[in-house]
């Protein structure tokens, strides 16, 4: 029986499958924390603008004398809303695996 074939970052076995090589476990708690950090960092900004948002919005419109309704009509804004919410949930959707062919 024929030895697995290894390369710097994958492990190919004689069956044929190849893996990524399993990383120390040193390396692999460092790249959790990085990824946490990360996702901790862009969950902030995105609480800090949507904070922003919510705060400035209704006071530059009041400013301005005007509403996003007031400018395309109280239907086209619905019809829009929902054409937006209809290409998310398409766009998001989960998608079934395809086969994988040996």
């Amino acid at each position: 029986m024929e030895s697995p074939v290894q390369s710097a970052s994958t492990l190919t076995t004689d069956m044929g499958v190849t893996r990524p090589r399993p990383q120390p476990p040193r390396r692999r708690a460092r790249r959790q924390a990085g990824a946490f950090a990360l996702l901790a960092a862009v969950q902030v900004i995105v609480i800090v603008a949507i904070t922003v948002i919510v705060l400035a919005v209704p006071a530059v419109q009041r400013d301005l004398g005007l509403s996003r309704a007031d400018l395309l009509g109280p239907r086209r804004v619905l019809v829009l809303g929902v054409a937006v919410f209809g290409l998310a949930v398409l766009a998001l959707r989960p998608r079934r695996p395809t086969p994988r062919t040996r």
